[in-house]
This record gives C-alpha cells, sequence and structure tokens, in this order.
C-alpha cells in the first residue's frame, strides 16, 4: 500500500476523531495522540522503538507493521466508510454519523490485532514485548487511563474516571478548535496540549496510584519519535 495514501488516511481519521471526541469521551472512548490508539503491531515498525527495544533484525517486524497497514486499509474500505462525508452534515447528524464509522473503525482494528498480534510474540523476547508496552502507555498518553486493563491495574474508581473524562472531554473541544484552521502551527502546539492534560489526568491519581502508573509506564521514551499510527520513519 502506498504509504501516502496511508498517511492521508490517517489525517482523515483525525479529523473525524476531533470532531467526535467530546461525545466520544463521555462514553470513555476516543484513544492515543489524536484520538486513536496505538498498537504494539505499528509501534513495533517504528525505527526509534526498534532502537529502544535493542532489535537488532527488524525486517520480520518491518514486514509486519506494512502488513498492519495493508489489513487496516482493506478493513476500512470493506466497511465503506466516507470521511470526506461527514464536512456537510448537520452536527447532531454528524454525531451519530461518527459513533458509526468509530465503531467500524474500531472493529477493523481490533480484528487486525487480534490477528497480528500474536505474530508480533513470536519474533520479540518477552523484555521486548514488556517495554514495547511501556512505550505504549507513554504513546496512548491520557487514553492509557481509560484503558480496561490500566483501570484495573491502578484501581481507578468510578468517580476518578468519571473525572478523567471530563478532561479528556475539555481538552479534545480544545484540540478541535485548535486545528479548526489545519495550519502547520497548530499541529506543533499537539503535543503540548496533550501533555498538559495528561498532567491534569494524572493529578486525580492518588499517590499509591501514581507510582503504580509511573511503573507501567517504564524508562521514560520521547514519543515526538513516534509519527501517526506509530509509522516507521522513512530515511
Amino acid at each position: 500500500m502506498c504509504r501516502k495514501l496511508f498517511w492521508a488516511l490517517g489525517l482523515s481519521l483525525v479529523a473525524v476523531m476531533l470532531v467526535a471526541s467530546p461525545v466520544l469521551a463521555q462514553q470513555g472512548r476516543g484513544r492515543g495522540l489524536f484520538g486513536r490508539s496505538q498498537s504494539l503491531v505499528s509501534l513495533a515498525g517504528n525505527e526509534a522503538v526498534q532502537k529502544d527495544l535493542g532489535l537488532t533484525d527488524a525486517a520480520k517486524v518491518n514486514a509486519l507493521s506494512e502488513e498492519y497497514r495493508d489489513a487496516i486499509q482493506k478493513e476500512l474500505s470493506d466497511s465503506g466508510i466516507d470521511f470526506g462525508a461527514l464536512r456537510d452534515l448537520p452536527e447532531a447528524e454528524r454525531n451519530a454519523k461518527v459513533r458509526e464509522l468509530t465503531a467500524k473503525y474500531e472493529a477493523a482494528q481490533k480484528k487486525v490485532n487480534d490477528s497480528l498480534e500474536p505474530k508480533l510474540k513470536e519474533l520479540l523476547t518477552a523484555d521486548q514485548l514488556k517495554r514495547l508496552g511501556e512505550i505504549r502507555i507513554q504513546a496512548n498518553g491520557t487514553a492509557s487511563l481509560v484503558d480496561a486493563a490500566v483501570i484495573k491495574e491502578l484501581g481507578l474508581s468510578e468517580d476518578q474516571q468519571k473525572k478523567i473524562a471530563e478532561i479528556r472531554a475539555e481538552a479534545d473541544k480544545a484540540r478541535s478548535e485548535l486545528l479548526r484552521g489545519g495550519n502547520q502551527e497548530a499541529f506543533a502546539k499537539l503535543r503540548e496540549m496533550n501533555e498538559q492534560t495528561l498532567a491534569k489526568a494524572t493529578d486525580v491519581l492518588d499517590a499509591g496510584q501514581k507510582e503504580k502508573f509511573t511503573a507501567l509506564k517504564g524508562k521514560p521514551f520521547d514519543v515526538s519519535q513516534i509519527g501517526f499510527g506509530g509509522r516507521r520513519r522513512q530515511q
């Protein structure tokens, strides 16, 4: 699949999720840097991640990452998702359509992940898989705090989950306004905004939960090295 096509698809998905995010955040949905979750397979295809993992022979992992992107593209195409059709819809109708498209996307992502993650586990050591999971938590930012496994591990109360959802909804609305113009300066401000949102969400945790969350993330990783969808940097 053409990488430019996948990148264009990704940017379209960004726009969709930003429109949807105030609605989805209240439902605990919408994840990742721009509202979507980073998968282990796509992250493993990133050059900086591979270096952190100490991966010396990345050929099979890169091929699997390409397979992931091709599979996601096919699933979305087969689902008949039309991102452009959202622009001219009335707000109420658009929100309903966004929920439909998001459900289709999440179903496609889960199907592909369930198929390819077992293959990834065969290519990495246990330590590499553990570290990859740590990087994924860092890459997903506040989205990690609505992940079922993380919620369980931290023992988040319903009240804490509600507060985190409210923080994310407020931030998602701000992101949507910021990106409405679609200029480069706006995109440059996103990461700073994401860091501020994560700090607010983390403040909801008690001291013990903060310690556990820090441990789940492992040693710091510069997530700015991860492009949309964890794609591998091209030389």
